[in-house]
């Protein structure tokens, strides 16, 4: 049985009789061409005044389908989106910087000296720690020519958890730490000294324990007990294993690990904890490093650019005042975040939404990046091979031009 409606024209919208139109056509060659019959076709005509639709059951049940995938297609994200809204945790806050003490390590140069400046120019007070007096007097001259703010400097090792505590305990209560301090020698694991593995794992890791040790009793006995912030400073190394930096990326995982869990037990007094993940930063720290840097390290860590000190101090102290878990500092960052999100803190239900959807599509884009590192391994190493070394070669002409010498010497010959 057909069923018939007529409608007004104005009631129908440009879009559903386009559609209608299309349908229409569509049907009427299959049924032209013996593949339907004419039975169950879609047939219309217009006038001025009413457009008249004959609808055949098979196309109804046809466009019903359409309609409930299409409904289907959007209550799906709709309702996951709801979901994450009621489950994501620790839930969403906003960690204020004007009138608050900022707390930084490392403060003297680089990263903190930005950090440093952007938190004295949104009215915080400030204090900074690092090893050298002279560079702490050149840090704090400099802020206050950018700024007009005194700032409080304190010297300490944070190997030294005697020395980093009197240091907190002069500097009173911390509303906001950033954990900044670290080194780094790049070399290969097999070439590298263990004591340049001790140095970087003592004050990358076993320096952060001590920061938050001798901080954390005051800071959870601050006045007003508003929300607090830790903030460790890790790396895009502390995401993904480097060649040549194996020591400095297990220093800076272990931050990971140590933030996750920190988190769980300081969320009750209100303090919430920030990871960074900076990449290759225009620092003194770099240009030193890149002296030494292997070959093959600059080679795989040049797929993801430099940033400038500024850019990721400013991408910090955002991602510090959105009390973010995982604060990434440009797009790669935030691709190899969403790639390593794992059991991660997430805050943000639309990140984590994003995170759910792209996970899969993140993991294929990971891999094209491992076929790209393990290729470019292989073929610096292929390449090496093939080719004797210029130092060889002068040592074998020099055995060689000794050797004839020695015969010459000879009366006799051999």
């Amino acid at each position: 049985m057909h069923q018939k409606t007529e409608l007004p024209l104005r009631r129908l919208t440009l879009s559903i009789v386009s559609e209608l139109l299309n349908i229409a056509d569509t049907n009427t060659y299959l049924a032209r061409s013996g593949r339907i019959s004419r039975s169950n076709t879609i047939t219309w005509k217009a006038s001025p005044q009413c457009i008249s639709v004959t609808f055949s059951p098979i196309s109804i049940i046809g466009m019903a389908l359409a309609f409930l995938s299409l409904l289907l297609l959007l209550l799906f994200p709709l309702s996951l989106l709801l979901t994450l809204r009621l489950i994501v945790r620790p839930k969403p806050v906003k960690i204020p910087i004007k009138n608050r003490h900022v707390f930084i390590t490392g403060g003297s140069s680089g990263i903190g000296l930005a950090l440093a400046q952007r938190a004295a120019q949104e009215g915080a007070r400030v204090s900074i720690l690092a090893r050298s007096l002279q560079k702490l007097e050149e840090a704090k001259q400099s802020i206050r020519l950018a700024t007009g703010i005194e700032v409080a400097t304190y010297a300490a090792d944070v190997r030294d958890f005697d020395a980093v505590k009197k240091a907190v305990n002069e500097a009173g209560p911390i509303d906001v730490l950033v954990v900044n301090q670290g080194v780094f020698v790049p070399q290969e694991l097999e070439e590298e000294e263990l004591d340049e593995v001790r140095f970087m794992i003592d004050v990358n890791l076993m320096g952060s324990f001590n920061m938050i040790k001798a901080a954390l009793p005051l800071m959870k006995k601050r006045d007003g007990h508003g929300p607090a912030s830790i903030a460790f400073m890790s790396s895009q190394a502390g995401q993904v294993g480097i060649y040549g930096y194996t020591a400095y990326s297990a220093s800076k995982f272990g931050l990971r690990g140590l933030a996750e869990a920190l988190q769980q037990e300081v969320i009750v007094d209100n303090i919430h904890v920030s990871l960074i993940f900076p990449p290759d930063t225009e620092t003194p720290g770099l240009e030193e490093e890149t002296k030494r840097r292997p070959q093959l390290t600059s080679i795989i860590a040049a797929s993801s650019g430099a940033m400038k000190a500024d850019e990721v101090a400013k991408k910090a102290l955002h991602g510090i005042q959105s009390g973010s878990f995982i604060v990434p500092c440009n797009f790669e960052g935030l691709l190899l975040s969403i790639a390593t999100a794992g059991l991660s803190p997430q805050r943000s239900f639309l990140m984590a939404f994003v995170e759910v959807f792209a996970a899969g599509i993140i993991r294929f884009a990971g891999l094209c990046f491992q076929w790209n590192w393990y290729g470019s391994i292989e073929k610096w190493h292929a390449q090496k091979r093939r080719k004797v070394p210029r130092s060889s070669w002068c040592l074998i002409y020099r055995c060689m031009h000794m050797a004839f010498l020695l015969v010459r010497s000879c009366p006799n010959g051999w």
